[in-house]
């Protein structure tokens, strides 16, 4: 490429900054009220969310994790495996904890 004077095309990642101050104004963030202090000293008083993307197939097709994790002894309260998933997860798991 060098001898013949050849530059290959690089494009660049089209990126829109977003003000996470902007977000908190407009409540699309919630405070943060754990502040990394992940003990819990009761049962439902403190949960934890992630969400994991896992590939699967010839095709590398996607699908979502989401957990919802008690801090208090670590237990899995509920989880789905699915594309829309996050409002059914929390749904799962106040329908399973009915007093909280």
């Amino acid at each position: 490429m060098k001898k013949l004077n050849i530059k290959s095309v690089i494009r660049r990642k089209k990126f829109k900054y977003i003000n996470p101050l902007n977000l908190l104004d407009q409540g699309k963030i919630e405070q943060n009220l754990i502040n990394r202090d992940f003990k819990a000293a009761t049962v439902n008083e403190k949960w934890v969310t992630d969400i994991t993307y896992l590939y699967y197939g010839p095709t590398r097709k996607m699908m979502y994790l989401s957990a919802l994790m008690d801090l208090y002894n670590n237990e899995i309260i509920s989880y789905k495996l699915d594309m829309v998933f996050v409002e059914e997860t929390l749904y799962e798991a106040f329908k399973r904890n009915k007093k909280v």
